[in-house]
């Protein structure tokens, strides 16, 4: 009788560690396998670079200038004087920045999830910038990348021929 418990015993013990070894090496192997995928592969949008567009006299019609896109830090709290240095540090470069709206686009994309720098700033043109770059790019802060936007010198009047619509919607990127 004992015998028979010592060997029931012995066979659900293995039952227990040989399912324990099914569940570590083959159904949990697609999950690790996926999650290893995503830490190695990173996908990034890269906006293309635009040329000039000149009517038939050699004239501008739209080209790009060169600036810069500031984005802060993620994780940092509103009501922080870390933060809040920040923001006054860019008031301080830029007088015509709205501390109102940056704090409320940085609260809005900010997420525990995100931990990638928040764009706070679209675009700050080159000569702006050049005069605060050092600073800025100094503080950790801060990050400071080269951006783009096209310029359209006669603006709404040739914007049909050459074809300026605007920022393309999801719905647009979902056609193309």
């Amino acid at each position: 009788m004992n015998y028979k418990i010592i060997v029931l015993l012995m066979v659900v013990v293995w039952a227990l560690l040989v399912n324990r070894l099914y569940e570590v090496s083959i159904k949990s192997n697609f999950y690790y396998e996926r999650l290893a995928k995503e830490n190695v592969e990173q996908k990034s949008k890269i906006k293309p670079t635009r040329g000039e567009i000149l009517d038939s006299n050699g004239n501008l019609l739209a080209t790009n200038l060169i600036g810069f896109s500031l984005g802060l830090k993620p994780h940092l709290k509103i009501d922080s004087s870390e933060f809040n240095r920040t923001i006054d540090l860019l008031k301080d470069s830029f007088r015509d920045i709205n501390t109102t709206i940056l704090t409320r686009v940085y609260k809005k994309k900010s997420s525990p999830y995100n931990h990638k720098f928040i764009q706070v700033i679209d675009f700050i043109e080159y000569g702006d910038m050049l005069k605060v770059y050092p600073q800025l790019s100094m503080n950790k802060d801060i990050k400071v990348e080269a951006a783009t936007k096209r310029y359209y010198p006669h603006g709404k009047y040739l914007a049909h021929i050459v074809g300026y619509i605007g920022k393309a919607n999801k719905k647009d990127a979902k056609k193309d």
